[in-house]
């Protein structure tokens, strides 16, 4: 008994410590619980927004349209995974296939066209009468013809003093060179004016005048040609200005000279002979394709001229 009475204060001394123990326990478990169960309700409810997102992502409209958007891209992907590289190589090659067929198509009426453009030529010489023009075109020439001879005549002390001109100084040489070359060039010069005003001076049939006019115009620049090309080269046989090897403004050979003057002169004088028939068969009416044929012949023969 005595025993008893003295274990009996300790262990009431005790419970009370593991009471305390126990209960703090237990609160800590029910905060933490509650911590978590509020963090779970937290996640549970989305923001705002997040709602908002969800509840605009089921409506079927919104539906509708994304899936209409994505339909599109699908469509457009293949333009996007194959694009077309065109630098320009397969459209000229193509024009050029177009041009060539239209130009063989055409070339069956060509006889056809001619005949048309002959006969609307010869119907007005006939109404003004063949045998006034044949002596309107000599008029027209003898005046032209006329006009440079008389000119030849009064230029006679200039041609004179260019050939025995000295050209010990740069300043002589420039002075000689500038009169010879407004010699040369006033000599076609005075042939285009009188030809010019026997052109004017007399009544021509429309279509027969722009064709005459229009030739007289490419002799001209012929003959212009000629003069500069002469004013650099300088050829021999020049015998009214003496020596011509010494007005050479090119170091060229006496060879060179006369075979360059002639082919660069007729080059360009067949070029305006060219320009003016195209001109003129496009004033009589004839179709785009005649026209090109006629450029590409006349082409070709410029072309033989230049590589000859």
């Amino acid at each position: 008994m005595p025993h008893h009475r003295e274990t009996s204060p300790t262990v009431r001394t005790r419970h009370p410590a593991i009471a305390m123990a126990l209960a703090l326990a237990i609160a800590m478990s029910s905060g933490l619980f509650v911590t978590r169960s509020q963090a779970e309700g937290e996640a549970a409810q989305p923001p705002p927004k997040v709602t908002e997102y969800l509840k605009l992502q089921s409506d079927p409209e919104v539906e509708k349209w994304i899936d209409g958007q994505k339909t599109g891209q699908v469509q457009a992907a293949p333009a996007v995974d194959a694009p077309q590289v065109d630098i320009g190589f397969a459209a000229a090659f193509d024009k050029a296939r177009q041009h060539i067929a239209a130009l063989a198509g055409a070339i069956p009426g060509i006889p056809r066209e001619l005949m048309r453009v002959a006969t609307t030529i010869w119907s007005e010489v006939h109404a003004y009468g063949a045998v006034r023009l044949v002596l309107l075109f000599a008029a027209f020439l003898a005046a032209g013809w006329g006009a440079q001879w008389i000119f030849w005549r009064l230029s006679a002390s200039v041609r004179a003093w260019i050939a025995g001109a000295r050209l010990d100084t740069v300043a002589d040489r420039l002075a000689v060179m500038a009169a010879r070359l407004a010699y040369s060039a006033a000599s076609p010069l005075a042939f285009g004016l009188g030809s010019i005003g026997a052109f004017l001076a007399f009544e021509w049939p429309p279509l027969v005048g722009q064709i005459m006019l229009g030739y007289l115009l490419a002799v001209v620049a012929y003959r212009l040609a000629r003069v500069m090309l002469e004013f650099l080269l300088s050829p021999a046989g020049m015998p009214d200005l003496g020596d011509s090897a010494r007005f050479r403004v090119l170091p060229v050979s006496d060879g060179a000279a006369a075979f360059w003057v002639g082919r660069l002169a007729y080059g360009i004088g067949w070029l305006a002979f060219g320009v003016v028939t195209v001109n003129l068969l496009e004033a009589l009416g004839s179709s785009l394709p005649l026209r090109q044929l006629a450029a590409y012949a006349l082409g070709t023969v410029l072309l033989v001229l230049g590589i000859q």
